[in-house]
């Protein structure tokens, strides 16, 4: 019963691995594999899991911790890439987080000039035609993002 727990466990953790892997964003470093390339391994070292589960329930009391030091490692090859891609996704995110800190600093030291825009811009429509063209702005990087993911 035990060993279909640690089963569990490790299968559970390869597809929360595999799901952190396939919610890439679109900012990527040059050492970092492609999106492609992290599904091949993934699926590959999920193989390789599978295979060594069965040859453990298989093989004799005296293979079972050689095979078990291989599942190891090969587990913990999987935390590693799921642990740095994690740090990534953080980085990535402080460095949005920075910008959004600039832009309200900006507006915040001319926080009065922004207030008297906005009411001009409400009462002459032109909020309205700002809002639209933003709009289209986010779906064109929407789309250029699926597009930069589909590419990887």
């Amino acid at each position: 019963m035990s060993k279909r727990i640690i089963i569990c466990f490790l299968t559970s953790c390869f597809i929360m691995g595999s799901l952190a892997f396939a919610a890439q964003s679109s900012v990527t470093s040059s050492a970092r594999p492609t999106l492609a390339q992290q599904r091949k391994d993934f699926k590959a070292r999920r193989k390789q899991i599978n295979k060594l589960v069965r040859q453990y329930k298989k093989a004799p009391a005296a293979e079972q911790p050689a095979i078990k030091a291989q599942l190891s490692e090969l587990v913990w090859q999987g935390m590693e890439e799921r642990f740095a891609y994690m740090k990534q996704r953080i980085q990535e995110e402080r460095a949005r987080l920075d910008d959004w800190e600039k832009k309200i600093k900006a507006e915040e030291e001319n926080i009065l000039q922004v207030k008297a825009q906005h009411v001009e811009d409400l009462l002459t429509g032109a909020a309205r035609e700002k809002h639209r063209q933003a709009k289209k702005r986010w779906k064109k990087q929407l789309k250029e993002q699926r597009q930069k993911n589909i590419r990887k």
